[in-house]
């Protein structure tokens, strides 16, 4: 009998230590997935902020077969939609060639370019990340 209660004893220390091994490892590795988890969306906003971009410039573009657009040209997003604006006034787009969004639309923000050609980025929101581009600027992704 007491053979039983050591061995049953034995089998409790046993398993305490497996678990707190456990717990110390989950510890130490969480941190890390967190941070990977945190990193990949935020690159996929990146990356979906850049796909924006080369939808704006090719609906600039594809406008300019048709009519002649002048710049500044800014695409606001809305939930459902977008508008189009040339020189602050709003357009409606007649594009010849269907052009698609690769990537994650927005559900707000603005996307202009300037009379340089440069592409400014405002308040792009993708639900979990905004991303902003000033002129010259990297694209800036934050919560």
């Amino acid at each position: 009998m007491s053979d039983t209660k050591q061995s049953i004893q034995t089998n409790h220390i046993e398993y305490s230590m497996v678990i707190i091994l456990c717990l110390v490892i989950f510890i130490i590795v969480s941190p890390l997935v967190y941070k990977t988890i945190y990193n990949m969306s935020k690159m996929s906003a990146e990356t979906s902020t850049q796909g924006v971009i080369e939808y704006v410039k090719s609906l600039y573009t594809n406008e300019n077969l048709k009519y002649e657009v002048g710049l500044p040209f800014k695409i606001k997003f809305t939930k459902d939609s977008l508008i189009a604006y040339e020189k602050d006034n709003e357009i409606t787009l007649n594009t010849i060639n269907e052009v698609t969004l690769k990537g994650k639309k927005p559900i707000s923000g603005t996307v202009t370019i300037d009379e340089n050609g440069n592409v400014d980025i405002k308040d792009l929101d993708f639900g979990y990340y905004k991303c902003e581009k000033n002129t010259n600027d990297k694209i800036n992704c934050y919560k």
